[in-house]
């Protein structure tokens, strides 16, 4: 099973030597045949290596009390290793794989059991059991569903706010209050997800008046947002570099490269670089802005002006053409006289 999750040989071995393997294959398979996705299933395997290696378990039992304060030692650690942002995570999702991997084997302890004290309790369990039952959720996402909902119901406790007359303006209070306070914008955009299917259910309960569920708005998350915008620098550099020959196209891409990365020309723009447009004796260089509708002037760096005087010299074709870059093709290269 470990094979088929982990390439790296060392990774595999580590998993394979921690306590309790065959039970840990054991319950993953049995996960697996449950229709749990191949990326649920990967993430169990990890977060179960941290629970054998944190948690002390034997056939007397395991407590939640036990589970949580394992949970506490393991956030604390991630914390240390400047993980802050995510040791609250690291923590729920340590409870929520170590009571299920502990129920599996049949060694958790139902009672006595532990519990944090939490604002309207007897709601937030039929609302999990509700999660559970009928749109079987997994016990990791009831669990971060319930930490905010909880949250925000200590939140708005303190301020003397009523369950049953909760006010959209006071979601986007108690949001608006959390961003500034550390949250990321995905942390926002989950919180409101979790409380608008509260509300939801809240109001088919009856235990809000008015269902201010579809005016509750998180932040938008963009698909991809994470992604860089641009390569990096030392990128950049390397590639130019690579570029570096006597190949003919090799000499063009550079020059084209080395304006686009330092004077952040579009192909639209290169493509209209004209041979009139290079100041040499000003050393500036005049583009046509498409979007601006104008020219603009910049100075010419010595570096571009040495690439371009060298696709100049050596590697473009001759043309009448007062385009600066051509293709490179084959019919348009004129042979080279011999002496």
């Amino acid at each position: 099973m470990f094979e088929e999750l982990f390439k790296y040989r060392a990774v595999v071995n580590r998993h394979k030597n921690a306590p309790l393997a065959a039970e840990r294959e054991q319950f993953l398979r049995q996960r697996q045949q449950e229709g749990r996705a191949p990326v649920t299933i990967f993430r169990l395997a990890r977060e179960l290596l941290c629970v054998v290696t944190m948690l002390e378990i034997s056939p007397s039992g395991i407590t939640a009390k036990q589970i949580s304060d394992a949970a506490e030692q393991w956030a604390r650690k991630q914390q240390k290793r400047g993980r802050a942002e995510t040791d609250k995570w690291s923590r729920h999702l340590f409870i929520s794989v170590a009571t299920e991997w502990c129920r599996f084997l049949g060694y958790f302890h139902e009672e006595p059991s532990f519990k944090e004290p939490e604002v309207f309790a007897d709601e937030l369990n039929d609302f999990a059991e509700w999660m559970d039952s009928e749109r079987g959720l997994s016990p990791s996402t009831i669990m971060h569903y319930i930490w905010y909902i909880n949250d925000f119901l200590r939140w708005s406790n303190e301020r003397g706010w009523r369950l049953c007359e909760t006010r959209p303006n006071q979601v986007d209070e108690y949001l608006s209050e959390r961003s500034t306070t550390g949250w990321s914008r995905v942390s926002g955009a989950k919180a409101a997800m979790a409380l608008r299917g509260f509300f939801r259910h809240a109001h088919r309960r009856g235990w809000c008046q008015v269902c201010i569920a579809d005016a509750i708005q998180g932040p938008r998350i963009y698909r991809q947002e994470g992604l860089p915008s641009g390569p990096d620098w030392q990128d950049v550099v390397r590639l130019i570099n690579s570029m570096d020959t006597d190949e003919p196209r090799d000499i063009r891409d550079r020059a084209i490269i080395m304006l686009c990365a330092i004077y952040g020309l579009r192909s639209s723009e290169l493509r209209q670089f004209r041979l009139d447009d290079i100041d040499w004796d000003g050393n500036k260089i005049s583009i046509w802005r498409p979007k601006q509708r104008r020219r603009q002037e910049y100075p010419l760096a010595p570096t571009v002006g040495l690439a371009i005087i060298r696709y100049l010299s050596v590697a473009r074709p001759r043309s009448s053409q007062r385009e600066v870059f051509l293709t490179v093709w084959r019919q348009y290269v004129l042979p080279v006289a011999t002496v």
